[in-house]
């Protein structure tokens, strides 16, 4: 069953202790039950987010540059699978003849000619590396003011790269995994419980025929913060989402 936010909504009130259909309200408005379901939200997102494929090929060769949209929160993994260059297509000569081992032999035996030959075989095989298209690197950062992620490549061919990027999951909570789906209405509560919380700790008493009522409103902030370490262990340790959920 599809969790739904109007549903969500009707139930935090309920458990409030307000009745909308007999007109008994509670502190809290439909603004506020936003707020409450949007920070859990980006609570659950943190430890349990919705991955994104990020794909795209590079120029030819050098560096290249590639901005992730504004939505994408982090980087999980960067996958880079190079071209073959085409110098290389014939045969692949070159690299048939680097892994073969063709023997080597030494002449007179000086220690020099031999520091020499490594020297310039060492070389030789970062060229042939190149021609491969063996050395493609990458490397990404987010920028501090705009918080938009930007990956960047290098290598001397064209590359295919394809990105696991993090995402909040949406607003509509139709992304939330069914095994999830009590874990968001009870840590919604607690954001709820808070706001309310704060709202009755603004008046200590209400004077009411003649005598007072003293208001819960410490009471609900101390409860819904106990709660929301309690359900930010059981997120930590929840094993039932092994496979990623996709966007």
């Amino acid at each position: 069953m599809q969790l739904n936010k109007e549903q969500l909504k009707e139930d935090i009130i309920i458990q409030l202790g307000g009745e909308p259909d007999v007109g008994i309200p509670v502190e809290i408005g439909d603004k506020g039950l936003n707020v409450a379901i949007k920070r859990t939200i980006e609570v659950y997102s943190r430890y349990k987010p919705l991955i994104r494929h990020e794909s795209y090929k590079t120029p030819q060769t050098g560096m290249f540059a590639h901005v992730c949209p504004e939505d994408v929160t982090g980087i999980r993994n960067i996958d880079i699978s190079p071209g073959i260059a085409p110098g290389i297509t014939s045969g692949l000569a070159v690299e048939s003849a680097m892994l073969s081992g063709v023997p080597i032999y030494y002449g007179v035996g000086d220690t020099f000619m031999d520091i020499e030959y490594l020297d310039l075989r060492r070389r030789w095989i970062k060229t042939v590396a190149r021609e491969l298209s063996a050395d493609p690197d990458y490397g990404y950062v987010v920028d501090p003011e705009t918080q938009r992620w930007t990956i960047y490549t290098f290598g001397s061919q064209q590359l295919f790269v394809d990105i696991e990027t993090t995402i909040y999951h949406a607003q509509d909570l139709s992304t939330i995994p069914s095994y999830s789906h009590k874990w968001v209405a009870d840590y919604a509560l607690t954001e709820a419980m808070l706001i309310v919380g704060r709202t009755r700790s603004k008046y200590d008493k209400i004077p009411v025929a003649g005598t007072s009522i003293r208001l819960d409103g410490q009471q609900m902030i101390e409860q819904a913060t106990s709660k929301q370490r309690e359900l930010i262990e059981q997120i930590q340790s929840m094993r039932a989402d092994l496979f990623p959920h996709w966007a």
